[in-house]
């Protein structure tokens, strides 16, 4: 049977942009083949969903040797070719190990994997890439363009997880991919869950991100949130995730931002959304997040940025909400519509689910496995 290899290079030991490649190589070795993955090492214990992948029977390699990989880049950036040639990275030794049928690279933005991408191209190795972020602010320049299109163009595949993202990136190498397609990361409901709108009694928004204030924007949501009027509202701001968590506590009192609650991590979608009535998030870049789509199908209006794939999905005032930018500004005007809008929210709800029913994959990991076979 064909071999099959995941690289991942994210940044923390889990992630929504984890979901898709881990699921889909789950299902690839049900189906009988041999896969493996890359992934970058945090330490012991490892995270559980990683325990699972290889408890289902995926072959985990960890990256480990930074040092070495930082080495080799400052040789090739020196012209150095014995010393580099002879600091091969993690990625290429197992690739040459495994000699896979097929590699995968899931990127946590458009131009992390492209290194390795083009290794793969120059020695023979058939592959494709999942890109499930792009940031405007992020561009290459006279000496990378090139080779990140040559990447890309000679991949079997280029997958992109919003029509934004792909749109922002063949622009950024000034270039159309014909080999480019847009595909749904998978949600975490097995079925849609039935819940009733909560009592409005008190408004409840939901925060539900990694505390990440370069990607999340968590200061511009604090900021807004700060504003005179919103002392005399009864209103509570929940906050479900990790990261920077001390940072964004004192970021809140910093900013003087009362009524806020940090619950952590929630495995549960429904435990959020059976009691919140809105989700928040002034994100400065995206992919497209699961936490959007996991609150339209529970009939409940995102407030966000009008970046990535968002627009996508949510019509501002039909939906949900929308903000021209990722600045404190436009963003405190949004929320501040959102507010007196507040008693079209539940109707606005229903026109939620109905948008993302219509655009949602009914089993996205199936037809990324299916694609990958395709390949194959």
């Amino acid at each position: 049977m064909k071999n099959i290899l995941f690289i991942t290079d994210i940044g923390s030991p889990w992630g929504g942009s984890e979901e898709l490649w881990s699921k889909s190589a789950i299902e690839l070795v049900k189906k009988g083949y041999n896969v493996s993955a890359v992934t970058n090492y945090f330490g012991k214990p490892y995270h559980f969903k990683t325990i699972n992948v290889i408890d289902k029977g995926v072959q985990v390699y960890f990256r480990k040797n930074k040092l070495r990989d930082n080495i080799r880049k400052v040789a090739q950036k020196f012209n150095k070719k014995i010393v580099s040639d002879n600091l091969k990275t993690n990625t290429e030794s197992i690739l040459n190990k495994i000699k896979p049928d097929l590699v995968v690279f899931s990127q946590s933005s458009c131009f992390s994997a492209y290194k390795d991408m083009l290794f793969c191209y120059e020695n023979g190795y058939k592959y494709c890439s999942v890109s499930q972020l792009n940031l405007e602010f992020n561009w290459p320049n006279d000496s990378t363009y090139l080779n990140i299109r040559k990447a890309f163009v000679n991949a079997e595949k280029t997958f992109f997880v919003s029509q934004g993202n792909l749109d922002l990136f063949q622009t950024q190498i000034a270039y159309s991919l014909v080999n480019a397609e847009v595909i749904s990361n998978p949600f975490n409901f097995d079925k849609v869950p039935d819940l009733s709108w909560p009592n409005m009694d008190k408004i409840r928004f939901a925060y539900v991100a990694r505390l990440a204030f370069n990607h999340k924007g968590t200061d511009i949501l604090f900021k807004a949130f700060a504003e005179e009027q919103w002392k005399d509202r009864n209103f509570e701001l929940n906050i479900y995730g990790g990261g920077d968590i001390e940072l964004a506590k004192e970021t809140a009192k910093y900013f003087g931002v009362h009524n806020i609650n940090f619950k952590g991590h929630v495995n549960s979608i429904e435990d959020i959304w059976k009691d919140n009535h809105a989700l928040v998030l002034s994100s400065r870049y995206e992919g497209m997040p699961l936490s959007i789509i996991e609150a339209m199908f529970s009939k409940r209006i995102v407030i966000t940025t009008d970046v990535a794939g968002h627009a996508e999905f949510i019509e501002d005032d039909i939906n949900g909400y929308l903000a021209d930018a990722a600045s404190y500004k436009l963003y405190a005007n949004t929320l501040e519509k959102a507010w007196n809008g507040r008693d079209k929210w539940q109707s606005m709800g229903e026109n939620a689910f109905t948008k993302v029913m219509a655009k949602s994959t009914s089993d996205p990991v199936k037809v990324f496995s299916d694609k990958l076979q395709d390949i194959l």
